[in-house]
């Protein structure tokens, strides 16, 4: 028979919950019972009751990883306890049968391979509660009363255990490897030690393997980042039966990705033992082209405690935007757990509501609450509204301004935004996107433009830069300067080129980083990276670049006449050498910032960087409530009373704006504040 399930009371606190019964051998069936609890804290054990009074605080996650330490297999609730699954579907292919209070159920093979292993491994009294068999997910209904209750469920379970998958051998190594450093991660020294030792025999390959182990299906669910969240650093990570901590795989993947962050002494003690050993560095360098994983990332980063962030809301979608769901509505359900409580109240979980009216729903939401306008560094010109993101579409129509962890910029002064919305209708009543209408100061429009570069111009295999482009060179066809000075100009292109930050994101970009404008980088012989091989080319895309937009003319002047020679041949070996680092870093950032972007010089002649896809015309606006400049383009369609509509293109970077300069010429009449409307 079929496995039919009853309704929930909700009213009581009560959830479904898994027992995994054991099995007699290890190729039975799986066997569970599907019972309900309440896990409101009325019912909590006496014992654990007082135990919670005696912190003195509010219970945390590592709070009840304490209690469990402490008092091992003792549950906390009267009828026992619960740990939350978090863990991948996985493919649809090859589903299994499970026994659920003696009927059948079907669930994907991910899932019962997770449940065979764990099955062995959960002690007595102890529950799981897992998503795919304890929500009716054949009932919407259900389905989104339990959703939006998801982030409660998670933070009252013990902790969260995390399944990442089985059958990728390559992967498996890669959690061996992560296993091996336990003990390391206390003194900077052993670490290093260690590292050196292993890399006397170490196969080059286990930098592929741990890669293996960051790029699973599973890092990039968009379920995970609040799962993550409301658990313990020291969470059970299972891949097969292999079983690690969180804590571990997160510092693994941040040592990895932390090579210049030179105030981590365990990111430079593994570096420089891996740099003791060429073959290995190379391979590790090439294998590299990860991001961290931001689900195993915002435990470390963003939390304190359970549901409460230091992250901004941009912060967390701007990394919720890189990761997956199989439904777009979980987009943004999938994201509520980690938001202000003022602002999921107001979320109604609906799986019937179309998804563009969510995404526009949740956007309005977003401004009403936060009082500002910050959600536009989500958009693109293609959404309808522009003014609302498509949270289900990723790069290249879709890149913030800057790295999620980076301070954002201040074009607004911190002034609070003025923006409301008008719904409209068509001519036979059916609703049309609403109308967003803010007030701005409309800066300039774009006069010449670059050309673009797109990630796929960079060969990962060998790394180097082979200088594609996207789009054609647009030239300016103005000669102001609105920086007064050939100096000042110039310092303005060379902190454009990375958005005027340094090679970790901080603000603003070291004077060193003028380098960028010196003939020498230029020059083919020149080696930015010290690690480069001397059989191999260098990775220069900076001066690959130049050479393609030689001709782009800033304020009259051709972009390569702005190079002036740096004297490094002059300089003694260590001054030089200290020089080319800071090139290096400079080259680095200008990478990351203008990847997908292009160089931008406006009529009244400042420079910006912009989307690939900006086009000569463009308005340029500085918005209060939005810490960016906003990129705008005339819509076809114009207001009601004949104004015109613009759409929202993208953020930018507008040198000489970034830090609330506009703001006096306002005071001074000579910029103005006036309504614009975005469709």
């Amino acid at each position: 028979m079929v496995f039919v399930y009853s309704p929930i009371r909700r009213e009581h606190g009560e959830i479904r919950l898994l027992r995994l019964e054991k099995p007699e051998d290890e190729n039975d069936i799986i066997k569970s019972r599907l019972e309900y609890h309440s896990i409101n804290q009325e019912h909590h054990t006496s014992e654990y009751h007082q135990w919670v009074a005696g912190l003195g605080h509010q219970e945390s996650p590592n709070d009840r990883a304490e209690w469990e330490g402490t008092h091992p297999g003792k549950p906390r609730y009267n009828w026992g306890d619960f740990y939350a699954l978090s863990y991948t579907w996985g493919s649809r292919d090859s589903p299994q049968t499970i026994l659920v209070n003696d009927k059948k159920l079907v669930v994907t093979a991910n899932l019962a391979n997770a449940l065979r292993t764990l099955r062995n491994t959960l002690e007595p009294g102890f529950y799981l509660w897992v998503d795919a068999v304890c929500i009716n997910q054949a009932n919407a209904v259900e389905r989104g009363l339990e959703v939006s209750r998801m982030q409660l469920i998670y933070s009252r379970a013990i902790d969260t255990i995390i399944y990442l998958g089985s059958n990728d051998p390559a992967a498996e190594v890669g959690l061996k490897f992560v296993q091996a450093t336990d003990g390391c991660w206390e003194d900077p020294a052993v670490l290093h030690e260690n590292m050196l030792k292993y890399l006397e025999d170490a196969p080059l390959d286990i930098w592929d393997n741990i890669a293996s182990l960051v790029r699973l299906p599973y890092w990039s669910r968009q379920w995970v980042m609040q799962e993550m969240a409301a658990g313990t650093r020291e969470k059970a990570v299972y891949y097969g039966k292999s079983r690690t901590t969180s804590q571990l795989i997160w510092n693994v993947f941040r040592t990895f990705t932390e090579r210049h962050r030179h105030d981590n002494a365990f990111s430079r003690a593994f570096w420089t033992a891996v740099e003791k050993h060429d073959d290995h560095l190379h391979r590790l360098l090439t294998v590299r082209s990860f991001d961290i994983p931001s689900s195993i990332g915002i435990r470390e980063f963003a939390f304190t405690g359970v549901g409460r962030t230091k992250w901004s809301t941009t912060q967390l979608l701007s990394t919720a935007r890189k990761n997956q769901a199989t439904d777009p509505h979980d987009c943004v359900y999938g994201m509520l757990g980690l938001l202000d409580d003022a602002v999921v109240s107001k979320v109604v979980v609906d799986y019937d509501l179309d998804v563009a009216t969510l995404y526009e729903s949740f956007t309005k939401t977003l401004v009403e609450v936060e009082k500002n306008l910050e959600i536009l560094g989500q958009c693109d010109v293609n959404g309808s509204p522009t003014w609302a993101p498509r949270f289900n579409v990723n790069y290249p129509y879709y890149r913030h301004l800057h790295h999620e962890l980076e301070h954002p910029y201040n074009a607004h002064a911190g002034k609070p935004a003025r923006a409301s919305f008008e719904i409209r209708k068509a001519a036979d009543g059916s609703p049309l996107p609403s109308v967003l209408k803010a007030d701005a100061v409309i800066l300039d429009r774009l006069d010449g433009l670059s050309t673009a570069m797109l990630e796929t111009d960079y060969n990962n295999e060998n790394h180097l830069y082979k200088g594609g482009y996207a789009e054609e060179l647009v030239p300016s066809t103005h000669t102001h300067n609105a920086y007064g000075t050939e100096v000042n100009l110039r310092e303005a292109l060379w902190r454009t080129a990375g958005g005027n930050r340094n090679v970790v994101g901080e603000i603003p970009g070291p004077p060193e980083y003028a380098i960028l404008l010196s003939t020498e980088v230029l020059e083919d012989q020149f080696h930015f990276n010290p690690f480069t091989p001397k059989n191999r080319p260098d990775t220069n895309p900076w001066a690959a670049w130049v050479r393609k937009n030689a001709e782009l003319k800033l304020a009259g002047k051709k972009l390569v006449d702005y190079f002036q020679n740096a004297g490094l041949e002059e300089l003694s070996d260590a001054a030089r050498t200290e020089r080319i680092r800071q090139g290096s870093n400079a080259v680095k950032r200008f990478t990351n910032a203008c990847w997908s972007r292009r160089i931008a010089v406006t009529e009244k002649g400042y420079i910006a960087f912009v989307p690939w896809h900006a086009q000569k015309g463009d308005v340029v606006a500085v918005l209060p409530g939005c810490s960016f400049p906003a990129l705008l383009r005339e819509a076809d369609e114009t207001y009601s009373g004949g104004s015109q509509l613009h759409k929202f293109v993208s953020p930018c970077y507008v040198h000489g704006v970034m830090n609330g300069e506009i703001w006096s010429g306002v005071e001074e009449g000579r910029h103005k504040l006036e309504e614009i409307a975005l469709v």
